[in-house]
């Protein structure tokens, strides 16, 4: 029999987090769902802790692995390939589906009875000091959103962050994640499936995102966001160029990941790129001083820190 719904989990070294994700998505009442768990070169012992995890229910999740390691976005284009529903999501390790997600997302499906819609529910981002954060989507009937001039104007791509629910074959026609990106990952998949899909919103919430509420960033979590925006701007330069301040803002953002990594001259280009793109904003001015005068506590909380996943 074909599952209404396969999920697939990337996960690595995190047995104690993958649990409650499985458990999140076996839990889904209403529609027949395959847990895909894609263990990306786990340690042997926790590679073993996962194995066990899937065991408990290997009627319905299966275990795949990778030996070395290939990222997140590789292992859910592998989860990608194993898959057998006739419906696709994903789900990070440390994640989880809050109750009534598949069921709401499928009957919207249903009613539309299109091979190119995709449901999107809302989002709670939760930090471990207990603050927590509500998107709800705003799209009641589906809707292109590549003709807008600002892509992510009636849908947030945080929104969209393992929220989605979308037909397999549609998924594997775009070539599933881009497998060189290991930040920005759902931001790409969501501009390209913008030129071939519609998008519709459930206005419940259906993943809760847990964040660390450690400040900042490792050098290496710089590093990988320094090539995810640098990569998405060229890939979907089309759309950026027609929406001038949605570029400043994602150089911006790029100048301060390159300033994070010590690359100050690089990190002014970008600042004037951005001025150039769009000088009406004026952290972007600051950020440029922050980096030719060696002033970064300008940079604290800023928003360009925060450019969507």
């Amino acid at each position: 029999m074909v599952p209404d719904v396969s999920v697939v989990i990337p996960t690595k070294d995190r047995p104690q987090l993958v649990g409650r994700a499985v458990a999140s998505a076996l839990s889904q009442e209403g529609p027949s769902v395959e847990v895909i768990v894609v263990d990306d070169g786990s340690a042997p012992d926790a590679a073993a802790a996962v194995r066990e995890v899937c065991a408990q229910a290997a009627d319905r999740v299966r275990y795949v692995r990778n030996e070395e390691p290939i990222g997140n976005p590789a292992s859910r284009n592998r989860g990608l390939d194993e898959a057998t529903g006739r419906l696709f999501c994903t789900l990070d390790d440390d994640d989880e589906f809050l109750p009534e997600k598949l069921a709401a997302q499928i009957e919207l499906l249903e009613g539309f009875d299109a091979d190119d819609v995709i449901a999107v529910t809302g989002v709670e981002l939760v930090w471990s000091d207990g603050r927590s954060l509500r998107h709800l989507p705003d799209l009641p009937v589906p809707a292109r959103l590549d003709g807008d001039i600002d892509p992510f104007s009636r849908l947030s791509p945080r929104i969209f962050l393992n929220t989605f629910v979308l037909p397999t074959e549609l998924m594997r026609s775009v070539g599933g994640y881009d497998p060189v990106l290991r930040w920005g990952e759902h931001t790409d998949l969501f501009l390209r499936l913008q030129k071939v899909a519609r998008f519709a919103g459930v206005p419940v919430l259906g993943t809760r995102v847990h964040r660390d509420a450690a400040p900042g960033l490792a050098r290496q979590a710089w590093d990988r966001k320094v090539v995810g925006v640098e990569r998405i701007l060229e890939k979907h330069a089309d759309v950026f160029a027609r929406a001038p301040r949605l570029r400043a803002v994602w150089l911006d953002g790029l100048g301060i990941a390159l300033l994070r990594t010590g690359r100050r001259r690089d990190a002014a280009a970008r600042f004037r790129e951005a001025l150039r793109a769009y000088p009406w904003r004026p952290r972007i001015l600051r950020h440029l001083v922050a980096a030719t005068t060696h002033t970064e506590a300008v940079l604290c909380r800023s928003r360009a820190e925060r450019v969507a996943a």
